[in-house]
C-alpha cells in the first residue's frame, strides 16, 4: 500500500510541476523525475501483488538501486529551484526551513552511504516537509 501511495503522490507531483512560474525546462526536469519514481513505486508496488521474480528483480535491483537513489534528488533540486524562482512572503520562510532540513537530509543519507551503511530509519519522515510547503505554496494566489 506504501509503495501505491509513494506512486500516487510522485505521478500527481510531475504533473503538478507545471503550475508553477518556473522556466519551462526546470519543470520539465522535475515532471520527467516525479514520472520516473512514480513509475518505479508502482513497478515495486506490482512486483508485490503479483509474484513474478523477474518482474521482482527489475523493480528492486535494478530500478530499486540507483535510479531511486539519484532521482528524489532531482526532485528536490526541482523544490529548490522552486524556493528561489517562485516563492515569496511568509511561505518562503517555510520554504526555506523546509528545504535546508530536506537538503541536510539528503546529504547526511549519502554521507551514510558513502561510509557503508545507508539506515536513516523514520527520518525519511523529514522527506515530507518538502510537500507541506508545496500545499502552502500552492494555495497562494498569483500576483498581478
Amino acid at each position: 500500500m506504501i509503495h501505491f501511495v509513494l506512486a500516487a503522490g510522485s505521478l500527481l507531483l510531475a504533473f503538478a510541476v507545471f503550475d508553477f512560474k518556473l522556466p519551462r525546462w526546470m519543470n520539465w526536469i522535475g515532471c520527467v523525475a516525479g514520472l520516473a519514481v512514480g513509475t518505479i513505486f508502482l513497478l515495486q508496488a506490482v512486483a508485490l501483488l503479483i509474484p513474478n521474480e523477474s518482474l521482482n528483480y527489475f523493480a528492486y535491483q535494478v530500478l530499486g538501486q540507483w535510479p531511486e537513489g539519484w532521482l528524489p534528488d532531482v526532485v528536490i533540486l526541482w523544490f529548490v529551484a522552486l524556493l528561489v524562482f517562485d516563492s515569496q512572503g511568509k511561505s518562503r520562510i517555510l520554504g526555506i526551513v523546509a528545504m535546508s532540513i530536506a537538503v541536510c537530509f539528503e546529504l547526511y543519507s549519502h554521507v551514510l552511504r558513502f561510509g557503508g551503511t545507508s539506515d536513516t530509519g523514520s527520518l525519511k519522515l523529514l522527506m515530507l516537509l518538502p510537500f507541506v510547503w508545496l500545499l502552502f505554496e500552492s494555495t497562494k494566489k498569483p500576483h498581478p
